[in-house]
């Protein structure tokens, strides 16, 4: 009377090539660690430079929204005055 459950013991030949998998498994997952871990490195490094950048461009100039020209002084009364 069996309920269907067939159950093998693994043999050597099975369990060394489970353990090749998991050893190869775990060489991936330490590659992507490493590749991970340099790609937070340079996020960061590229993160500071950017803030650094943005910051001495607010000192150099803060009188206008970068990008945008300069507006004249004269075009602005003249488009004013009556």
């Amino acid at each position: 009377m069996g309920f269907g459950y067939h159950s093998k013991v693994p043999t050597g030949e099975t369990i060394s090539t489970a353990r090749r998998i998991i050893e190869n498994i775990n060489a991936k997952l330490e590659t992507l660690c490493s590749s991970i871990k340099s790609q937070t490195s340079f996020n960061k490094m590229i993160e500071t430079q950017i803030a650094q950048t943005a910051a001495s461009i607010l000192v150099i100039d803060t009188q206008r929204i970068l990008g945008q020209p300069k507006t004249s002084t004269k075009f602005v009364h003249a488009a004013t005055e009556e």
